[in-house]
């Protein structure tokens, strides 16, 4: 990988961050990304493609924007030329609350009554729960929340 020149750019970093949370286990973000099966397209495993595809784009956000990050289209989808993008960072965290809010979840209350949702954020009004709550006991970081059980589906 050292041919390119390119390793202390953030465009590299941009990358091999990318590639870490999709591929790594141990990465503290793979959850949210290979462990929800987003992977990386087989041709971006080596940087020099995915510069071919996107580096021209990438200088030219970079050019008109203070943070430039890449997105994918569909959220469910691989990181690849047809479903990425470059956005700033406040376009990308509003995708990612997309995405947890459309993913389908199932919630057992302490009665045992058990209920489907894809909106951690209108499950947790209706309930009156917190949504972070949710989403940590779906990402296992808890176990309950007021009596509440959660998994993904």
């Amino acid at each position: 990988m050292g041919t390119h020149n390119m390793s202390t750019t953030k465009f590299y970093k941009v990358w091999r961050a990318m590639y870490d949370r999709c591929e790594n286990t141990n990465n503290p973000r793979y959850h949210r990304y290979g462990g929800r099966n987003i992977i990386v397209c087989e041709e971006w495993f080596k940087f020099e493609i995915f510069m071919g595809d996107m580096y021209e784009d990438y200088k030219n956000h970079i050019s008109n924007n203070n943070s430039t990050q890449i997105d994918r289209i569909n959220n469910n989808g691989i990181y690849s030329k047809n479903n990425c993008r470059w956005v700033t960072a406040k376009i990308n965290a509003n995708n990612r609350g997309m995405a947890y809010k459309q993913r389908y979840f199932s919630a057992t209350s302490r009665n045992g009554e058990t209920f489907i949702s894809a909106s951690q954020v209108e499950f947790a009004k209706k309930y009156n729960l917190v949504q972070s709550s949710i989403s940590r006991c779906l990402n296992g970081k808890f176990k309950k929340h007021k009596g509440w059980t959660f998994k993904f589906l």
